[in-house]
């Protein structure tokens, strides 16, 4: 799939990019790519939702976004996700774990 409307990397100001987070704007539709990691200069905190970035102003969904979390690295992680709502603040949770990302790849929203 071409991305050529647009793209931006994610500032991450929460856990650590892996596979450089990006934003990928085509045509109405949004769709986000890389991973977070818990562990960075400032760590993402276990069991508790965490902002990591914020998308750009024409980027953002209409409505509030949730995604159930795939999470590599820890076990027990039912209940992990991602949610983005309609200022464009993208937010991690993860569950009981100490080292472990969470994939954006796949998150794919119509924006505002």
């Amino acid at each position: 799939m071409a991305f050529s409307a647009k793209s931006s990397a994610l500032t991450i100001v929460a856990g650590t990019g892996y596979y450089t987070p990006t934003a990928y704007l085509e045509g109405q539709f949004v769709s986000l790519d890389g991973a977070v990691g818990m562990a960075g200069t400032v760590a993402i905190a276990a069991n508790a939702w965490t902002p990591i970035a914020t998308l750009d102003t024409d980027m953002r969904p209409a409505k509030y976004q949730y995604y159930p979390g795939n999470v590599a690295g820890a076990s027990n992680q039912a209940g992990s996700g991602i949610r983005v709502s309609t200022n464009g603040v993208i937010e991690v949770f993860f569950i009981n774990a100490t080292s472990s990302y969470m994939p954006l790849s796949g998150i794919r929203f119509k924006r505002a």
